[in-house]
């Protein structure tokens, strides 16, 4: 097998990649959920804050054989988007910081 990477948007922007790989012009990508979105609208819901507790709730959540995982290799057979689920990853955590106290829940940001 060979694999030749282009990164750096090389083959072009997120969206329009993905929609290669549906057609099959692109074999395999890593991508952020947010351009996922737009072919499988059930992965907006990890655009949320303070969703997880941190990486590692993140990746026990949602990694292989979660129920999490189960879910969106069948939502990619029901909306048939010519690709196929292999798994979801963390690459970092939303944050927020201000001046004068320490926000740890979404609590801190009633009001």
């Amino acid at each position: 097998m060979a694999v030749q990477i282009f990164d750096s948007g090389q083959l072009g922007q997120d969206p329009a990649v993905i929609g290669e790989m549906g057609f099959g012009t692109i074999d395999l990508m890593i991508s952020t959920v947010s351009n996922a979105a737009q072919q499988i609208p059930e992965f907006s819901i990890f655009t949320m804050p303070c969703l997880f507790n941190g990486m590692d709730d993140a990746l026990a959540k949602i990694g292989p054989g979660s129920k999490v995982h189960a879910h969106f290799e069948k939502v990619y057979e029901e909306h048939a988007v010519g690709m196929r689920f292999l798994a979801l990853g963390a690459s970092g955590t939303r944050n927020m910081s201000t001046a004068f106290v320490a926000v740890t829940s979404p609590a801190y940001l009633d009001g």
